[in-house]
């Protein structure tokens, strides 16, 4: 049986700085081997599914502040969990990866989901873990936030009369992006401090420029090589 690496990819920046089509770009390269798996997992995507049917996360997830600590640590590893339980059952032995890099967004967002983080990957000592920091002008994370859409199939994308480039759906505008200054004022305020620990504290690292996602793409997949 081969020998895996399991690694924890973090990534940070401000919401609307591209990391959901960063992720999905290396996640396109990653399908040309088949020594390295790609596995995304997205906090924002599992709470916004979830206010659909909980008239509470939606409120939080409309008003641009954060889910709660203890959602928030739930959800993390409930969803890390069930993404290398369903890799690993679902592929063949033979098959599978020597690495397998969990792309994490939307968590540690704040000091203690940090600290809950931190303790996690210590008790779970087949974790690595990595970086990676996304650097976007604030004037354009306001422009994005106007053009972004997402569609039903949960592709995020920008508006364009050909619709969504997975499907063709018209798509629709994220709700929290029309809080998009409150949620970079909560960023400014929670998860800047994280970023400053994990520049100090983490290893391995990249920062790029999130202007231009596919350079941005490239350059993570040549770091997580």
């Amino acid at each position: 049986m081969k020998q895996q690496e399991f690694l924890l990819l973090m990534l940070f920046g401000y919401p609307g700085c591209g990391k959901g089509t960063i992720v999905h770009n290396v996640k396109k390269m990653a399908e040309k081997t088949s020594d390295v798996e790609v596995i995304s997992v997205g906090l924002g995507d599992y709470f916004r599914q979830k206010a659909l049917n909980d008239i509470n996360i939606r409120d939080v997830v409309d008003s641009g502040e954060l889910i709660a600590n203890s959602l928030a640590n739930e959800a993390f590893e409930f969803l890390l969990y069930k993404a290398v339980t369903d890799y690993v059952i679902a592929t063949p032995p033979s098959q599978q990866a020597s690495k397998v890099i969990i792309a994490l967004d939307g968590y540690p967002r704040n000091v203690q989901q940090w600290h809950n983080f931190v303790t996690f990957v210590k008790a779970k000592r087949h974790f690595k873990v990595a970086a990676a920091f996304v650097d976007v002008p604030l004037e354009e994370i306001i422009r994005r936030a106007g053009v972004r859409r997402i569609c039903e199939c949960g592709r995020t994308f920008v508006a364009n009369p050909n619709g969504c480039p997975d499907c063709g759906k018209v798509g629709y505008p994220r709700t929290d992006d029309v809080n998009i200054e409150k949620r970079i004022a909560v960023f400014d305020r929670e998860t800047r401090q994280v970023v400053h620990i994990a520049q100090q504290l983490v290893e391995h690292q990249i920062s790029v420029d999130g202007c231009d996602t596919k350079t941005a793409a490239e350059q993570i997949w040549q770091f997580l090589q």
